[in-house]
């Protein structure tokens, strides 16, 4: 009984997983959402055709029947996944989280409309809502969260630019634009809406100014206003990148601190080697080293699978496995040949920029060639080549 609950809390575990029910889980749960979301827009155009009514009604039952499933599992799973139950506190947490509060949304308003008769199109939009629950199987929004919340000091400047520029032209085609066009300069708040579709560039025509000095302030207003939305784009643009950025080097330096040959670098010579390292990707096929050609790198494994040859052995290589570390110290040729069975994501450090980081640290190349020495000396040499690639290989 235990490993079947224990199952079932696997299947709504948002951490990283590949095993074929997890993916079959999730893959039900977001073509339910997307089902539903498809079938609550098109019924929108035929909300009175009652030969349709029953059609989209039992899809909305089968939608919620899984989200409500999937919603229960993540409470008991909170509930039950533990050593000791939660504290009521502790609960009204995790309902209260963002992607709970998506859960909840997207299976309570059914519930409530049983109990309280409402106009279907009202039930459409509530219906729409359950396209939230897909930010929990988002890495982009993640990401665009994670850039909001660390550059909202900067958007709340390039917010405050925004409105004083909004005030400032507003007013001043109220100023020299009211006598002629009262309807529509009157006062600053009906002015604003000129400043708005002004500053944005859109231009919807329904407000212009006529004077000539309420021309000059339109052009220079139109050109305030592309700067000005030019601010929050590049502050979002180099949040983006960077969040990229510190993303890889995290992935790129756990990659690093579990090879052997590196176990007992600190930290700040880990961060420095893995900035050394250069992405590479490859297609199916497509040839990574061959036996006999001079070793100058090794290789990181970030997605994909690889299929290696030395001699009559065999081999599969997978996601954070690596090969060829023994070039970095040895300079010698391949004994092996590695080519992709899959597309994939490498990382690859040249010898050149492996020797110059050892140069620079007095005592690394000991300690890096002892350990290399010693875990050869321990793997035979006919199974060298078809070891582990987590416990190395000298390719």
């Amino acid at each position: 009984m235990a490993k079947r609950l224990s199952f079932l809390f696997d299947l709504v575990d948002d951490a990283p997983g590949k095993s074929l029910p997890v993916v079959l889980y999730r893959t039900l749960v977001i073509c339910t959402v997307l089902a539903t979301t498809v079938a609550a827009v098109i019924e929108s155009g035929y909300i009175d055709d009652e030969a349709l009514r029953p059609v989209f009604a039992a899809l909305d039952r089968a939608a919620v029947a899984v989200l409500t499933l999937d919603y229960g599992l993540r409470v008991a799973a909170f509930w039950g996944h533990g050593t000791s139950r939660p504290r009521p506190a502790e609960m009204a947490r995790f309902l209260m989280q963002p992607f709970a509060l998506f859960d909840l949304v997207a299976i309570l308003p059914f519930f409530v409309f049983l109990i309280v008769p409402v106009p279907r199109d009202i039930q459409i939009i509530f219906m729409l809502s359950r396209f939230l629950k897909l930010a929990r199987y988002s890495p982009a929004l993640h990401s665009l969260a994670t850039v909001l919340l660390r550059e909202r000091h900067a958007l709340q400047a390039a917010l405050f630019i925004t409105v004083m520029l909004l005030i400032g032209v507003s007013t001043a085609l109220y100023l020299v634009e009211r006598e002629a066009q009262p309807t529509q300069f009157g006062s600053i708040p009906k002015a604003m809406w000129w400043g708005i579709v002004t500053l944005v560039t859109l231009g919807y025509g329904d407000a212009v100014p006529s004077t000539v000095l309420g021309k000059i302030f339109g052009g220079i207003a139109a050109l305030l206003g592309l700067m000005t939305f030019a601010l929050p784009a590049s502050i979002l643009a180099s949040g983006f990148g960077e969040e990229i950025r510190r993303r890889r080097f995290l992935v790129t330096w756990s990659l690093v601190a579990k090879v052997p040959l590196f176990a007992r670098l600190d930290a700040a010579r880990i961060a420095e080697l893995a900035a050394k390292l250069h992405p590479k990707s490859a297609e199916p096929g497509e040839l990574i080293i061959k036996a006999g050609d001079w070793a100058d790198c090794m290789y990181f494994v970030i997605n994909g699978e690889l299929d290696g040859q030395n001699g009559q052995n065999h081999f599969t290589m997978r996601s954070g496995d690596y090969f060829g570390e023994i070039a970095l110290i040895d300079d010698r040729p391949r004994v092996a040949t590695i080519a992709c069975r899959t597309s994939c994501e490498l990382l690859v450090l040249t010898r050149n920029d492996f020797l110059q980081i050892i140069d620079s640290h007095p005592g690394l190349r000991e300690e890096v060639t002892r350990v290399a020495r010693q875990r050869q000396n321990e793997t035979p040499p006919a199974r060298a080549e078809t070891s582990s690639p987590r416990e190395g290989s000298p390719i």
